[in-house]
């Protein structure tokens, strides 16, 4: 992850603008005494749908659960 002070990020917006959508970077902005994280709209859509599925209870668990069955013995067909 590329770290700038406010100062630079100011100067280089658009730069790392690009950076973070052409290039899929990760951008921490400092000032003295803070931080904060500059991402893609498309990553943080990303996080919020983790988010929300592992607020669903048991969700963790079955998706570990699903990661051990190989892909050959899974359904081809959907019950529901």
């Amino acid at each position: 992850m590329k770290t700038y002070n406010i100062k630079l990020a100011e100067k280089s917006f658009e730069e790392l603008l690009n950076d973070v959508v052409i290039r899929d970077e990760i951008i921490r902005i400092t000032n003295d005494s803070k931080n904060t994280i500059l991402i893609s709209e498309g990553k943080w859509n990303l996080i919020k749908e983790t988010l929300f599925l592992l607020s669903i209870t048991g969700m963790k668990d079955s998706i570990m659960k699903g990661i051990e069955i190989p892909v050959n013995e899974c359904c081809k067909e959907l019950e529901w």
